[in-house]
């Protein structure tokens, strides 16, 4: 997927930039996303939420969660994919839903889909850290 990056957040959802890269409004950001990445957080994991846009102007967000030891890295995505048209293909879109799409994860080298947010969110709560346990730049990222 090529496209566009904007709004970064270490620090969570709320951080986050209400803007797309082309300066845009962004649709609302998913309330599982929103929960899944606070849930993570809570844990003690990293995270890192973006605003993106494909090529064609559609909105999308990317997050990534993860650990370093043990080694696991998660990133998902939530697409707009066929919500824009001739009518509107790169307007308004901060009505626009966003739909789960990209579900993959690694934990030491070999991605693999993963089969819900159910799962991953049992991986997180087996997996809880203390911030202090992540180390160096990893621990002020998270707070």
């Amino acid at each position: 997927m090529t496209g566009t990056t904007t709004s970064t957040s270490y620090d969570g959802v709320a951080a986050l930039a209400p803007t797309l890269p082309s300066g845009r409004a962004a649709p609302a950001v998913p309330k599982a996303a929103r929960d899944l990445v606070e849930f993570a957080r809570d844990a003690g994991w990293l995270s890192l939420v973006q605003w993106c846009e494909a090529a064609d102007g559609s909105p999308y967000l990317s997050v990534q969660l993860g650990l370093r030891e043990p080694r696991h890295h998660y990133q998902l995505s939530w697409h707009s994919f066929d919500q824009l048209d001739a009518t509107n293909p790169a307007g308004d879109v901060s009505g626009v839903r966003l739909r789960l799409f990209t579900r993959i994860g690694s934990t030491g080298g070999r991605w693999q889909d993963l089969p819900s947010l159910k799962v991953l969110r049992h991986v997180i709560d087996q997996h809880r850290q203390e911030p202090a346990e992540l180390g160096g730049d990893a621990a002020r990222a998270t707070r």
